[in-house]
C-alpha cells in the first residue's frame, strides 16, 4: 500500500531538513570585492583599463593590472618540494594602485621564484622604497602602495630606477638606466639575474648590498659594487671593465678581471678575504700573470702594461690560461691555483696554504709553517712541512 505524505506530515517533515547552504562570501581584497578572481592553480588574469580589484588566490599567477588604480592581491603560494616556492608576476600597469602580493609558504630556493614586482614597461624610472612594511613605487605623477613581504623580486625599467630593498631577503634587478639599487638588511642578490630575467646594460649602476651576505653582480658599464657588512660576492661579467669593488667588513669573495690596457683599484675591506682574478691572456706563452701579494698588485710579466691593485685581499685564486707567477709575504700567505697552467710561487715567510695547478709547478714555501698540494703535473715543492703530491724535495706525489 502507497503511503500517503499529509499536510501535517510534510510541514513536520520540512521542519527537519536541513537549510540549503548559502553561497561562500565574494573573495575581497583591501577590503573591497574583487571584480577578476583566480583559482587555486596557476592563472594569467588580465585586468581593464579602469579600476579593478584582482584576487589571484592560490597558486603561481601571473596577474596584468593594465590601466586605472587597481588594487590586487597575488594570494598565498604553493610550496613545490622541500623548499621551493613558486610565488606570483605582478605588473599592475599605470594608476595608482595598492599591491599585496601574498606570502610564500615556504623559503626560496634556487629552483623557485619569490614574488615579483614588475616595472619593466614603465614608461619612466621608478623609485622604489620597500625598507618599510608598507613600501611605495612613484613612476611618474602615479605611485604604488605595497604591502611588503618576505623575499620580493623587484624589476626596473629601462631608465634610471632608484630601487630599496625590504629587510628580509630581496632580489632587486636594475634592468637598463643608470641604476641604484640598496639591498639592506638580509641576504639580497642584486643584478644577480641579468640577462636572465633582466636586460643586461652598459649604463653605470651602484649596488649597495647592506647589512647580510649579499651577491652583487656588475653587468656592464662603470658599476660600483659595494657589499656592505656581511659575507658578501662581488663580480662582473666582462661586458666592460671598469668596475669598482668594495667588499666591507666580512669574509668576501670577489670575482674581477684583470684589463692589460687600464689600471684599476679594488677594495676587499676587512676580514679574510679572496680575490679570484681573470685574465683573457695572450697566445703568447711566454707572457705570465704576476701577482704580488705584498703590494697587492696583479700584473703580467710585459713591465709597460697596466696594473690592479687590490687591498684587503688575503686569499688569491688567479684563473687564466697563462703562466702564473706568486709573490708572497713575510706573513702568511694563501693561493689556489687550480684553474691555471703552471705556477711558479714564492711565499717567504708565515704559515703558508699554496695549492698547485695541473699541470708541473715550482713551488718554494720559505720560512713558516706551510702546507703545499701540488696537484697534478711533475712538480717541485721546497720549503713545505705539509706536502701533498710533490714530486721534487719536500714530499713525494
Amino acid at each position: 500500500m502507497r503511503a500517503i505524505l499529509t499536510a501535517a506530515g510534510l510541514s513536520a517533515t520540512l521542519l527537519w531538513l536541513p537549510a540549503a547552504p548559502s553561497s561562500a562570501a565574494p573573495p575581497r581584497c583591501h577590503g573591497q570585492v574583487a571584480t577578476i578572481v583566480g583559482t587555486g592553480g596557476d592563472d594569467h588574469l588580465v585586468g581593464t583599463d579602469g579600476p579593478d580589484v584582482i584576487v589571484g588566490l592560490g597558486g603561481a599567477d601571473r596577474i596584468d593590472g593594465r590601466g586605472g588604480d587597481d588594487v590586487i592581491c597575488g594570494g598565498a603560494n604553493r610550496g613545490v618540494g622541500q623548499r621551493q616556492t613558486e610565488g606570483d608576476d605582478i605588473d599592475g600597469g599605470p594608476g595608482s594602485d595598492w599591491i599585496d602580493p601574498g606570502r610564500d609558504r615556504r623559503r626560496v630556493s634556487a629552483q623557485g621564484h619569490p614574488d615579483v614586482l614588475r616595472y619593466a614597461r614603465a614608461a619612466s624610472g621608478i623609485r622604489a622604497d620597500l625598507s618599510s612594511r608598507t613600501g611605495t613605487v612613484t613612476v611618474g605623477p602615479d605611485t604604488d602602495t605595497i604591502r611588503v613581504a618576505e623575499g620580493l623580486w623587484v624589476l626596473g625599467s629601462r631608465f634610471d630606477d632608484v630601487i630599496v630593498g625590504t629587510r628580509f631577503d630581496d632580489d632587486l634587478e636594475g634592468n637598463k638606466g643608470a641604476d641604484l639599487l640598496q639591498g639592506g638588511p638580509g641576504d639580497d642578490g642584486l643584478d644577480e639575474l641579468s640577462g636572465i630575467w633582466s636586460q643586461p646594460d652598459h649604463d653605470a649602476d651602484r649596488l649597495e648590498g647592506g647589512p647580510g651576505d649579499d651577491s652583487v653582480q656588475a653587468t656592464g658599464g662603470a658599476d660600483a659594487l659595494d657589499g656592505g657588512d656581511g659575507d658578501d660576492f662581488l663580480y662582473e661579467q666582462g661586458y666592460d671593465l671598469g668596475t669598482s669593488m668594495l667588499g666591507g667588513p666580512g669574509d668576501d669573495d670577489l670575482f674581477a678581471y684583470y684589463d692589460e690596457t687600464a689600471d684599476r683599484v679594488l677594495d676587499a675591506g676587512e676580514g679574510v678575504d679572496l680575490l679570484e682574478v681573470q685574465w683573457w691572456g695572450t697566445e703568447d706563452p711566454a707572457v705570465s700573470l704576476v701577482v704580488d701579494a705584498g703590494t697587492g698588485q696583479v700584473r703580467t710579466s710585459v713591465a709597460a702594461q697596466a696594473v690592479l691593485t687590490a687591498t684587503g685581499v688575503e686569499r688569491w685564486a688567479p684563473s687564466v690560461e697563462q703562466p702564473v707567477t706568486f709573490l708572497g709575504t713575510a706573513g702568511p700567505d694563501w693561493v689556489d691555483a687550480r684553474m691555471t697552467h703552471h705556477l711558479t710561487a714564492q711565499t717567504l715567510a708565515g704559515d703558508d696554504v699554496v695549492k698547485g695547478s695541473d699541470y708541473s709547478d715550482t713551488i718554494d714555501a720559505g720560512d713558516g709553517y706551510d702546507k703545499v698540494d701540488g696537484r697534478r703535473g711533475r712538480d717541485t715543492c721546497t720549503g713545505a712541512e705539509q706536502v701533498k703530491r710533490c714530486e721534487g724535495q719536500g714530499g713525494t706525489g
